[in-house]
């Protein structure tokens, strides 16, 4: 199974715009994006909802253990 950050980072790069593009769509720095897609730093939960937001998904939280 793929992770939820991995995931991420595919829907980034299948989006077709550029870091800057994004950020500006987002409202997350273009260095943070660049270096997430990089896999030089990882990414908040909050950055990665307004990514998410800005290509037309959504995140959410999940309680493990929970019924």
């Amino acid at each position: 199974m793929t992770s939820i950050i991995n995931q991420l980072r595919q829907a980034i790069e299948s989006c077709g715009l550029s870091d800057c593009q994004l950020a500006e769509s987002s409202g997350v720095s273009q260095p943070t994006i660049t270096r997430f897609r990089n896999r030089s730093m990882g990414i908040s939960f909050e950055n990665a909802a307004k990514i998410a937001a800005a290509l037309g998904l959504e995140l959410r939280p999940v309680r493990k253990g929970r019924a």
